[in-house]
């Protein structure tokens, strides 16, 4: 029977889930900004190592790799920044996580080792072919494992061993846990910000 008091304790289960799912995953604006920023610290060391590619064409591939690998793990989320600009991957994988293993879950396979290291064993295959794409994949990689960091500061925390192990990794314990949307999300992309400017004024601009 459906009383007043029934439909209202529905309604608030209904919004903690919300609020759930809400906090349970960074904003893209915050993994954006990370990505870039490890783009742009891996492309700073490698560059010598590309002779033949101009070190901006260096930095502009390992960045703009770097900005996708931050943000393709949350293909797993339908609303995710990702899932709306990338729906020809986002469409087959919702359909993919109908089926019914734990590993396709939210923070799963996608936010996994797996993938960084599939990116830096095909590294290893390309690199005396085409090292345009080995700086792509490792834009990629380090992209990728910016976003797992950043997830793994979040209270839900990781499941960096999936499939063979579903459990969730934090880097922090319960009580210091990063919500998304909060103040300590903002302050935490505020000084990736500080520290994308400080790179680009005071390393490459004086360079």
């Amino acid at each position: 029977m459906f009383t007043k008091q029934n439909v209202m304790t529905t309604a608030s289960f209904t919004t903690l889930i919300q609020y759930y799912e809400g906090v349970a995953f960074m904003l893209g604006r915050t993994h954006s900004i990370a990505g870039v920023a490890s783009g742009l610290a891996l492309s700073h060391f490698i560059a010598g190592q590309f002779p033949a590619i101009n070190e901006y064409a260096v930095m502009g591939i390992v960045t703009a790799s770097a900005l996708v690998g931050s943000l393709a793990p949350d293909i797993d989320i339908e609303q995710s920044t990702f899932s709306k600009r990338v729906p020809i991957l986002s469409i087959p994988y919702k359909l993919i996580a109908k089926l019914p293993f734990k590993c396709f879950q939210h923070r799963g396979i996608t936010h996994s080792l797996l993938f960084p290291l599939i990116f830096v064993g095909l590294c290893l295959y390309f690199t005396a072919m085409n090292h345009y794409l080995v700086l792509a994949l490792l834009g990629l990689t380090v992209g990728t494992l910016s976003h797992i960091i950043l997830d793994m500061l979040n209270y839900k925390g990781v499941a960096i061993f999936s499939p063979i192990w579903n459990k969730m990794f934090h880097l922090t314990p319960y009580a210091l846990a990063v919500e998304a949307g909060s103040f300590g999300e903002t302050i935490i992309r505020v000084l990736i910000w500080l520290g994308v400017i400080w790179y680009v004024a005071f390393v490459l601009f004086a360079e």
